[in-house]
């Protein structure tokens, strides 16, 4: 007979908390897992495939060795400490396809072990920022506030700030407050407040004083700092730095006051239509406008539908700050999926002096590939009338391992006299643009592009580019980008250019571009590495650009603490390298956050959705917790400590998450259960987690009897003030006979009995004890005789 024992552990990887399986630990330390048990569990993220490799790898055998399943492509690993069996990867190919966003489904959800939101929570955002430069000086510090209030269901939520950016005078400006009501089953959201109802993109999005209600299944977060004005424009609520990232590489940093924007300046760079805009505002906030040329995709299930609908007043502006007019007004927008290759929609917008209506279409002929998006509208105010239309075509063929091409078009056209219900952008001229892009991959490691652009409008003169690009990566490390381009527009030196970038990966994290623009007379190069979403962890971005005879030289410096983080910008710039300092400027801005829920308060990095509060019991408040989605390498998001408990402020709205929870000090650390809580938080919702039990105290020592150290013995535990035994700490010795006894309570004796025979031992916890009491050798002796 083998000398092994055998319990239940959890399965855990970092993104998931599976269900118990069943292990054997032998006497030379080695770890066996139970077959049908890591069948049952790793059955739902596995594919056919997978399938098949984990029944080929376990074969017959109803015990598989830890390192037989590493080999086949499953990689686990036992954590004798925390008694669980981890995770660490499963081969790529043997996963299931999986959603990044988990569906949200009406029907039979399986009710998962989740953990709830607290009845109460509130949290305010408070980020403080200062601007100097060479010529206007310092301007008074800002202070801008950010924040919710859930009881039960309903949410508050109110922003505002204290500035000089928004009126004549320092004062308190207010911008958002609204009541929210969701409901998910049915995918809708009720509204009352500032409100900005979606519509389509060739519409403004209107500001209205009144109520909403939106059905979507893509539920989205509101107040967002750059808003999509229609297809060709943003606008900035407030001071903003806007990065322009082209096919991952950073090629423009812009420091941009609140305003609208227009858009189709932004050039068709390195052969792709893949350019994102990354809006810092005066909040700390970011947000990410993916700059699609072609379509915004909406994916609806065939029969669904979604819809927003907003009545109330309409606000005289579209600033941070907005006030009301008495005009009533009302937006609508409904789009209803036919088929699956088919969705159709329309818009309504009406007030006293302007109405008006839209039309969208979304498919995927059969006829021919590809995928098609047309929006229609017209407009009427004060006797006048205007047409607008969007139309978008791409497809694409191949895949990413061989040879493949990708064509996409898109045509814009404004006439004089559009408008929509706040006239935010009123024109007096017809507005057309055109473009046109085809690619063509080889392989992974090259693509050729060739594209055009075209846009006319107002009194400038036509602006028409031709260009054709060439990317290759020579190796994981570096790539080069090639092109020509010809065209004519009024800031540019010549009509043909050349075009050469390259981009080097020196690290992790680390990575150094330049470009090259003859054209435009224009280069830029930066070295940046980015700071990751854990406490210390530092990031800069180091750039020297060119355009024409602006020269600038950009440093930006990221920081993050425990209890906030920290921004700086500065910029230089001149007519010429050799003058680029003759003006600086200089952008400082702190951050941090006030949560309160479920009767625990604590100070952290600014909040974005939902927010977890982790403290240790009050038997042990002398500890310390941190908190992450990964405690690795002791890499950690949050901490508690004297400011209150730890804030994890990074939680994703109506997406099931796992957050992890340990001990702050590894060396005087404390049972923290099974170290991992499983949550979806509701819209602006906040959680609460007690870490750690009363019964804290963890033994570890070596037993030994007559004949030297116990090896692979088994026992039990009983309390023996209560006289129970304690069936969640089993007890069990390894080949060294070193053995360790979880869960047991300060002030209280322990008596363990060997399994299979009448031996016993003591073991007392003092009142004052520490977490871990490291006993040493313990002697076990003959029957009837306890040791201590």
């Amino acid at each position: 007979m083998r000398n092994a024992i055998s319990f239940t552990v959890p399965l855990v990887s970092t993104s998931r908390a599976f269900g118990d399986v069943l292990i054997e630990v032998r006497s030379n330390n080695e770890v066996f897992v139970a077959k049908d048990s890591l069948i049952r569990e790793l059955d739902t993220i596995l594919n056919q495939q997978g399938r098949a490799a984990l029944s080929e790898a376990t074969a017959e055998q109803e015990l598989i060795p830890i390192p037989d399943l590493r080999r086949a492509g499953f990689d686990l690993s036992f954590n004798s400490d925390r008694l669980e069996l981890e995770l660490l990867g499963v081969k790529p190919q043997f996963r299931a396809v999986q959603s990044i966003i988990p569906s949200r489904d009406n029907g039979n959800r399986p009710e998962l072990d989740r953990i709830a939101p607290a009845g109460f929570s509130t949290y305010l955002n408070i980020i403080s920022n200062y601007n100097y430069s060479t010529d206007l000086g310092g301007q008074n510090p800002e202070f801008f506030l950010s924040g919710a209030t859930r009881v039960g269901n309903t949410v508050l939520e109110y922003d505002g700030a204290f500035t000089d950016q928004f009126s004549d005078s320092y004062g308190f400006s207010r911008r958002n407050t609204r009541l929210v009501y969701d409901d998910p089953k049915s995918f809708r959201r009720y509204s009352a407040g500032d409100l900005r109802i979606e519509t389509l993109s060739l519409l403004t999005v209107p500001q209205i004083a009144g109520f909403g209600v939106e059905k979507r299944r893509r539920i989205f977060e509101p107040g967002l700092s750059a808003l999509r004005v229609n297809g060709r424009q943003i606008f900035l609520n407030n001071r903003s730095t806007v990065d322009v990232v082209v096919n991952g590489v950073n090629v423009e940093s812009l420091q941009l006051d609140a305003g609208a924007y227009d858009l189709s300046s932004l050039p068709i760079q390195q052969g792709s239509n893949d350019i994102q805009l990354i809006v810092t505002d005066s909040f700390g906030q970011k947000d990410v406008i993916s700059y699609d040329f072609f379509f915004e995709s909406l994916p609806l299930p065939a029969g669904d539908e979604e819809y927003s609908i907003g009545v109330g007043v309409l606000a005289d502006n579209l600033g941070f700050a907005p006030t009301y007019t008495s005009d009533p007004v009302a937006s609508a927008l409904y789009r209803r999926a036919l088929s699956e290759n088919l969705i159709v929609g329309g818009a309504l917008q009406l007030s006293e002096n302007i109405q008006v209506v839209g039309a969208s279409v979304i498919a995927v002929p059969q006829f021919i590939p590809g995928f098609l998006d047309v929006e229609l509208a017209g407009s009427t105010a004060g006797g006048q009338s205007g047409v607008a239309i969007r139309a978008g075509y791409s497809f694409s063929v191949g895949g990413p391992l061989t040879a493949s091409n990708q064509f996409a078009a898109n045509v814009s056209y404004q006439s004089e006299g559009f408008t929509s219900v706040n006239n935010l952008l009123p024109i007096n001229f017809d507005l057309l643009s055109l473009t046109a892009t085809y690619s063509r991959s080889f392989g992974l490691d090259s693509v050729a592009t060739i594209g055009f652009s075209y846009f006319t409008g107002g009194n400038q003169s036509d602006d028409y580019a031709l260009f054709a690009d060439y990317t290759h990566r020579l190796n994981d490390r570096l790539r080069l980008t090639g092109g020509l381009e010809y065209g004519l527009r009024t800031d540019t030196r010549s009509a043909f250019g050349v075009r050469f970038g390259v981009a080097l990966a020196l690290g992790r994290g680390t990575r150094a571009s330049a470009d090259v623009r003859t054209r435009f007379d224009n280069f830029r190069a930066n070295l940046s590495n980015g700071a990751e979403n854990e406490v210390g962890s530092f990031g800069y971005d180091v750039a020297l650009s060119q355009f024409g005879d602006d020269v600038r030289s950009d440093l930006q410096l990221e920081y993050e603490a425990n209890r906030f983080d920290a921004r700086a910008d500065l910029t230089s710039r001149g007519a010429s390298f050799g003058n680029i300092t003759q003006e600086q400027r200089i952008r400082v801005q702190v951050a941090t956050a006030l949560a309160f829920a479920g009767g625990q308060f604590g100070i952290g990095r600014p909040i974005n959705g939902a927010f977890l509060l982790a403290k240790p019991n009050d038997a042990i408040d002398d500890q310390n917790v941190i908190t992450g989605r990964g405690l690795n390498s002791g890499k950690y998001y949050a901490r508690s400590g004297p400011f209150g408990s730890a804030l994890q402020g990074d939680l994703g709205v109506y997406s099931a998450q796992n957050v992890q929870f340990d001990a702050a000090d590894p060396e005087s650390g404390f049972d923290v259960g099974d170290g991992t809580v499983l949550l979806e938080p509701p819209y602006q919702s906040g959680y609460a987690v007690i870490v750690g039990e009363a019964n804290f105290v963890t033994v570890i020592g070596t037993l030994r009897d007559e004949n030297g150290v116990v090896a692979v013995a088994t026992g039990v535990v009983r309390d023996l003030m209560t006289g129970e035994v304690l069936e969640g700490s089993p007890f069990f010795t390894n080949a060294a006979g070193r053995f360790g006894v979880f869960g047991l309570a300060p002030g209280r004796s322990y008596e363990i009995r060997i399994s299979g025979s009448d031996r016993t031992f003591v073991v007392d916890i003092s009142d004052d004890t520490d977490p871990i009491v490291r006993l040493g050798p313990v002697e076990l002796k003959p029957a009837n005789r306890s040791a201590r």
